[in-house]
């Protein structure tokens, strides 16, 4: 006999007094009712255990919430201020990338557009080049055959004596054209050489443009390499910031149902306190008209084992051990 049911049967105010030697006769319904007691302590202890561990397990299950969200506020401000703040955003690094990317393209097609003029223009000058040789070849050739031709004229005016005289004076004058078309060949060339100079100058300046035109290339492809990097940079924090506030939002959901079971422990201390409150009431009627005999008690303990709702209860009531496996003894409402 605990502490307790001993106080309880003292506050009855129970004595060896004659009303009790009345008693003596029939079966003593103390022991019955101190083991009675012992069940409600039983219960009131199980029920207050239960209540503590549940609120330690809610008060594991928010804190854990609070650090979720935590984590993902910081994880959001992170995200926005590598975006630039409320002045930047993906709008703005999209925008900023956009004018870049139109600038590298104008580069570039203004580059290619000049590169393709100018070789147009050295084409043409090839060709033209070309025709000059060719036109002063065949002057040179014309005036070394007109120099033999005059030559040969004025050999045979010599043989003519006095009657080709004539032909001596048009093999002179001959001879003098040939000459001029030799200067004139001479002169020909040598601005053909002065065209082919800057011909090779322009080829020179052509050949360091497209050299100058691969590296600008080059240099546009790392500056829109860099560029999408920069505006996915933001991009991939967002959806990083995303998933992690989804994954923690699914946690975060999960912790909250299993708050709300936990949240049951009231209903269920209640029952188990209504139970015993119940069993208590019909007890004080019994002491009110007499002391319980031992059937009463039994009737009593009779009663609150009927009453109760939970397996756990039972278990409670009957002093067994809860089984390894058993979740709580939990019952939805």
């Amino acid at each position: 006999m605990n502490m307790f049911a001993r106080r309880t049967l003292d506050a009855l105010g129970w004595h060896h007094s004659e009303a009790a030697a009345a008693h003596m006769a029939q079966p003593d319904g103390r022991e019955p009712l101190v083991e009675l007691i012992d069940v409600w302590c039983r219960q009131i202890d199980a029920a207050t255990t239960h209540g503590t561990k549940s609120v330690d397990s809610l008060t594991q299950v928010f804190a854990q919430i609070e650090r979720q969200l935590a984590e993902a506020i910081d994880m959001t401000q992170s995200a926005a201020q590598a975006m630039g703040g409320t002045g930047g955003g993906i709008g703005g690094a999209a925008e900023q990338a956009r004018h870049r990317l139109e600038h590298v393209i104008g580069l570039i097609e203004g580059a290619v557009s000049a590169n393709h003029q100018l070789f147009d223009a050295v084409t043409e000058a090839v060709q033209a080049v070309r025709e000059l040789n060719e036109t002063a070849a065949s002057v040179e050739k014309i005036s070394q055959m007109t120099t033999l031709l005059s030559i040969n004229a004025r050999i045979e005016a010599a043989r003519a004596g006095e009657a080709g005289q004539g032909f001596s004076v048009v093999a002179d004058e001959v001879r003098r054209l040939a000459a001029q078309s030799r200067q004139e060949s001479q002169t020909i060339m040598a601005r053909v050489a002065r065209i082919e100079s800057v011909i090779q100058d322009t080829a020179s300046k052509a050949e360091a443009l497209r050299k100058r035109d691969t590296e600008l290339i080059e240099q546009s492809r790392q500056d829109m390499v860099q560029i999408l990097d920069e505006l996915n940079a933001p991009v991939q924090g967002v959806m990083d910031a995303a998933d992690a506030l989804c994954q923690i939002g699914q946690s975060t959901r999960m912790s909250v149902s299993d708050a709300l079971v936990q949240f049951q422990f009231m209903d269920r201390i209640g029952q188990r306190l209504a139970h015993v409150h119940s069993s208590l009431a019909l007890l004080g009627q019994e002491l009110h008209t007499d002391w319980p005999q031992a059937h009463q008690v039994a009737e009593l303990d009779r009663q609150l084992l009927a009453s109760y709702t939970m397996q756990e209860e039972k278990r409670t009531h009957r002093n067994e051990p809860e089984p390894a496996d058993d979740n709580d003894g939990l019952v939805m409402f």
